[in-house]
């Protein structure tokens, strides 16, 4: 039996954006608390000056998945937690904002690849929500181990001669994540990372080490998944040049 899960502790180099609903935030800077507080005890620079956590403020929970898509995309964070809190009132305003806000943190995920946590509490009283954000447990404890868990994974893809154009996509800085995707197709691995479509090979891995490399890091992975899609000859890049094997 083959076992597939995130690790809590390799965050030295792991960027995580909070995304928080500024309506009803007697809840949501509550849930913000929570979710820094688990970071930080798990390695996480939370501080002010961090260049780990980035959080960015919106009017509502019907506002996250705009600015969520544009962090996720953006190719700066392994990690997008969305923070919110819905009540329900005496209109169907409720259903509409809820049904809004699940649909598009989802789609986000989906998009980018980047994991986005749904952390938007969803009560019936004001009472219901502060249990859950403080007085009896902080939920927003739950949302930062999610973000760890499912930050910890990259796949490494083998392309094949006839994959050029994405290879050149890649290795240009001047684009961003969202970018470099565009018109690339793309299947998901289990947890959710982007896997190049018609390429000879992925491999799956978990985070356990890096290097500095001076204007780039060197990740050290654990595989924990791969397959062998087809038998192409690979694409080769060999000093500063695309060549084929003859």
């Amino acid at each position: 039996m083959a076992t597939f899960e995130g690790r809590f502790t390799d965050v030295r180099e792991l960027r995580i954006a909070v995304v928080v609903a500024r309506f009803n935030d007697l809840v949501t800077a509550k849930l913000l608390s929570g979710c820094s507080d688990c970071l930080a005890r798990h390695g996480v620079d939370t501080s002010a000056t961090s260049s780990q956590f980035d959080v960015a403020w919106v009017p509502g929970s019907f506002e996250l998945p705009l600015v969520s898509q544009n962090l996720a995309a953006s190719g700066r964070y392994q990690v997008v937690i969305t923070l919110g809190a819905v009540i329900r009132g005496d209109t169907p305003h409720f259903d509409v904002v809820v049904a809004e806000a699940s649909k598009g943190v989802a789609a986000v995920a989906r998009d980018t690849s980047v994991p986005v946590i749904f952390g938007v509490l969803t009560t019936d009283t004001m009472q219901q929500a502060l249990e859950r954000a403080g007085i009896k447990s902080n939920l927003g404890w739950s949302y930062g181990l999610e973000a760890l868990e499912m930050g910890s994974h990259f796949v490494i893809n083998i392309l094949s001669e006839n994959q050029s154009k994405i290879c050149d996509n890649f290795s240009n800085n001047k684009l961003d994540h969202f970018e470099r995707f565009k018109e690339v197709e793309t299947i998901s691995s289990i947890n959710n990372i982007k896997i190049i479509s018609n390429s000879i090979a992925w491999i799956e891995c978990k985070t356990v080490d890096f290097v500095n490399a001076g204007d780039h890091n060197i990740y050290i992975g654990e595989v924990t998944n791969g397959k062998i899609v087809n038998h192409n000859k690979p694409l080769v890049y060999q000093e500063g040049q695309i060549k084929k094997i003859i």
